[in-house]
This record gives C-alpha cells, sequence and structure tokens, in this order.
C-alpha cells in the first residue's frame, strides 16, 4: 500500500491546505495531551514542575501512558515525592540508584537511567535544581537552547516546548516532536512512505507554516489510532482521502 521508494516531492498547495484544515480540525483543546496536566500546579510551582520535567525525559521509545506512569511511580513512590527531587536522586549512589530503576523496570533501556541522572546533576548546578528556571523566558527558541545545552535532545526539547506551550509559559511558533507517529502519518500522506526526521519536520512546516507544533497532537494520535505501522486502518482514518500511499 506504501511505497518505500516514492522519490520526489511533488506538494501542491491545495493539498497542503486540505490536510492542514483537516488536522486542525482534530485538535481538542484543553483535552490534547492530557498527561501534561496530570501534576496540578505545574509549570507555576518547583515539585510538580520537577516531576512533569522528569515524565519528558522518560517520554522515548515506549508508550506514553507507561512513561509517564513510570514517572510518577519513581519520583513519588520510590522517591518519596522529595521536596527537590534532583537533589534527592543525586544523594542516592550511582549503582543503587541503577538497580532502582532496573528493579521497577522504569524505562526500557538502562541508559536512560544515566540520562536522567545526568541531566538532573546538570540542572543542580545551572539551575538549582529546579526545572522552572529553564523556561523562565516566554520565548521557544530560548527554552530549546536552554533543553539543548542541557542534551535533552532535539525531539524531546521540542515536546518540552510544545506542553509549555500548551500550558502558557512559552509563545510562538514552535515545530513538532518528530517521533515514529509524526513521521509516519506525515510520510504516507504527503510522500507515500516514512519519513525521516527532518523530512517530517520540513513536511509539518510547509502545511502550517505559521505554527507546526499545532499540528503534532492530530498527528500523534492519527498514528496510535489509525495509521499503525503495520495495519493501518485506512478506511476509517480521517486522512484517508488526502493520503498519497492511497493514491
Amino acid at each position: 500500500m506504501f511505497d518505500d521508494h516514492a522519490e520526489g516531492w511533488n506538494l501542491d498547495t491545495s493539498k497542503l491546505r486540505r490536510i492542514r484544515g483537516i488536522l486542525l480540525g482534530m485538535r481538542s483543546g484543553a483535552g490534547e495531551w492530557d498527561f501534561y496536566g496530570r501534576l496540578a500546579g505545574w509549570p507555576d510551582h518547583k515539585k510538580p514542575a520537577n516531576k512533569w520535567f522528569l515524565g519528558c525525559l522518560l517520554d522515548y521509545q515506549m508508550q506514553v501512558d507507561r512513561a509517564w506512569g513510570n514517572a510518577l511511580l519513581l519520583a513519588e513512590d520510590l522517591l518519596g515525592d522529595p521536596p527537590d527531587l534532583w537533589e534527592r536522586i543525586d544523594s542516592i549512589p550511582e549503582q543503587e540508584w541503577m538497580e532502582l530503576c532496573t528493579d521497577h523496570s522504569i524505562h526500557r533501556f538502562p541508559q536512560a537511567y544515566v540520562r536522567v541522572r545526568r541531566i538532573g546533576g546538570e540542572l543542580l548546578e545551572q539551575y538549582e535544581g529546579d526545572a522552572r528556571q529553564i523556561w523562565d523566558s516566554p520565548r521557544p527558541d530560548v527554552v530549546l537552547e536552554r533543553l539543548m545545552d542541557l542534551r535533552v535532545g532535539p525531539q524531546l526539547s521540542r515536546m518540552i516546548v510544545g506542553g509549555l506551550r500548551q500550558a502558557r509559559k512559552v509563545h510562538g511558533r514552535a515545530d513538532i516532536k518528530a517521533d515514529v507517529h509524526t513521521r509516519r502519518v506525515l510520510g504516507r500522506v504527503l510522500l507515500g512512505r516514512m519519513s525521516t526526521t527532518d523530512e517530517a519536520t520540513t513536511l509539518s512546516r510547509l502545511v502550517n507554516p505559521a505554527d507546526p507544533w499545532e499540528l503534532d497532537y492530530p498527528l500523534w494520535s492519527t498514528g496510535r489510532e489509525w495509521c499503525s505501522a503495520s495495519a493501518p486502518d485506512c478506511p476509517d482514518c480521517p486522512l484517508r482521502k488526502v493520503c498519497a500511499g492511497r493514491e
């Protein structure tokens, strides 16, 4: 059904407009990314903001619900919901930290535990262990640069900026998180194949140049609900009439 060898981007503006209209029509307002709002008081208060940031750091290569559930399990149940999360993590001997996370399967990859601990240490050094200081600027580009300096990674950094957009803490144009779902949907709809990370970022800018981030949730939910990797539900997909993979 999908041509993995499609070449060229023969895109017309009318199709881009149709895709934009469908995706923006799928946005659910306050209900989008509800896991961002699981912690009352974020991002204005230190304790929930740090737990939210921990959830963001774990939200890759895992089902989103599990990643965020594990973040709360770690912070609240295993670490006792401390007032200073990153100080608590830093106080745990490295081997004990690795064993704690491994025993409770906090993430698929052990490297994630090393990464969380490293970033937490840099948060202590640069931001006094308070994630809110990362987003004390309302400019998305400034926050993104700070996250990249912490080596959070380009896609998680974009997701964090987008979450802060949802919370109205940063203002302005932002890119999507080019994860496997957004890459698959944009690629199939516009190219007839899976897109690369860079292609997905560029395609989202072409579809909605005013603010690509507005497409993030609709693309992610389409990939999760209809446009699966191995058995896509094309007849029920909202993008079926504009999908290059169906032409």
